[in-house]
């Protein structure tokens, strides 16, 4: 017990963790760099591969966030399971209307998209519903798949709830179905044990309908519930032991265990961040509501870059890169200035 003790730390209940908006803003500008590519004509060197690791930190970071807050939202305002299911039922509705009305925002893109690659009115049709209930995403909104897989996070999460399981059993049920989950993708795909015609046959049925994407999400988020539940974090030094392990060890663990280590050193850094105390002050409310501005709306500025400026689908590369954030930083000034008006207000309420 004293070894525990030594290793973990107690969260404190009215901690405001400043880290964690800090890191919300640092992830989603990694994630406009994940969409415009600044460094796509670049050699291949050492540094390039150092960015794609640290821009591959800031999606799962999301979606443990979104697990400790789902349940911090609920530890702090149930006593009752039914109640507890209520607000579950009440964040499920909730993200499946901003999924519905983000997709409807990107809907001029969608069709331009289907206008620029010539797609028949069926093959639209099909592609729309495709992107809308499988993939979680359509021409350049790249972003809504994070929502999809909430959806189907949090669905599974009030699902077990009304069978009366337990945060820790419905954490080790979901988990369960994501290792299931991910062996069955890699026997289909990548272990050769398939005979190849089938394998190219998986090979196709993925490409066409990416269910990982209802996946994805599911281990990070069940692993940011428990450790809002526990209200543990592990002490810093394990963390880093932990964190640095992982990244040495994917290097020489063959898939799918590779891909374990990963999810490991996403959650030590989620650990990592927690146990990192910054001076209080609004700017880290101000950072937490311009992460959410940038990850939704930068798709846009995006597109004014490179559709109407370079008249290209696609267009990627630093100026990309720099315009979508200098955009996107605008935007999200404007609307922190006008946070007290009304139909800001609203905004803020429905979309973000």
């Amino acid at each position: 017990m004293e070894l525990i003790n030594r290793l973990t730390k107690h969260i404190e209940k009215d901690q405001k963790f400043e880290s964690i908006d800090a890191a919300k803003f640092i992830m989603a500008i990694f994630v406009i760099a994940i969409h415009t590519q600044p460094f796509e004509n670049f050699p291949s060197s050492s540094f390039v591969k150092e960015y794609d690791f640290l821009v591959a930190l800031a999606v799962p970071f999301f979606f443990i966030a979104s697990g400790y807050f789902i349940y911090s939202g609920y530890f702090h305002r149930c006593n009752e399971p039914s109640q507890a299911i209520s607000y579950l039922k009440n964040k499920l509705k909730d993200t499946i209307k901003k999924y519905l009305l983000w997709t409807l925002l990107y809907l001029p893109l969608t069709f331009y998209g289907f206008y620029y690659f010539k797609f028949n009115a069926l093959y639209s049709f099909l592609s729309f519903l495709r992107g809308v209930f499988i993939a979680g995403e359509n021409f350049l909104s790249w972003p809504l798949w994070y929502l999809l897989a909430l959806i189907t996070s949090t669905g599974l999460i009030y699902l077990l709830f009304l069978r009366n399981h337990s945060i820790m059993k419905s954490a080790i049920v979901c988990l369960l179905v994501y290792l299931a989950y991910s062996l069955v993708r890699y026997i289909l795909a990548e272990s050769g044990i398939l005979p190849s015609d089938m394998q190219r046959l998986w090979v196709l049925f993925d490409k066409y309908a990416p269910t990982s994407r209802w996946f994805d999400g599911m281990p990070y988020i069940f692993l940011g519930l428990l450790t809002a539940k526990y209200q543990k974090r592990l002490a810093m030094p394990l963390c880093i032991a932990l964190f640095v392990g992982s990244v040495r060890g994917a290097e020489f663990v063959i898939a799918p265990f590779s891909g374990y280590l990963v999810i490991l050193r996403n959650y030590m850094l989620f650990h990592i961040i927690i146990g990192i105390r910054l001076r209080p002050g609004e700017i880290y409310a101000q950072l937490r509501k311009a992460s959410v501005v940038f990850y939704f709306t930068h798709m846009y500025a995006y597109a004014i870059y490179a559709v109407l400026i370079n008249r290209e689908a696609y267009f990627y590369g630093l100026y990309t890169f720099l315009f979508t954030c200098i955009s996107t930083s605008l935007l999200s000034l404007l609307m922190w200035k006008l946070r007290t008006w009304s139909p800001v207000k609203w905004l803020q309420k429905t979309l973000f």
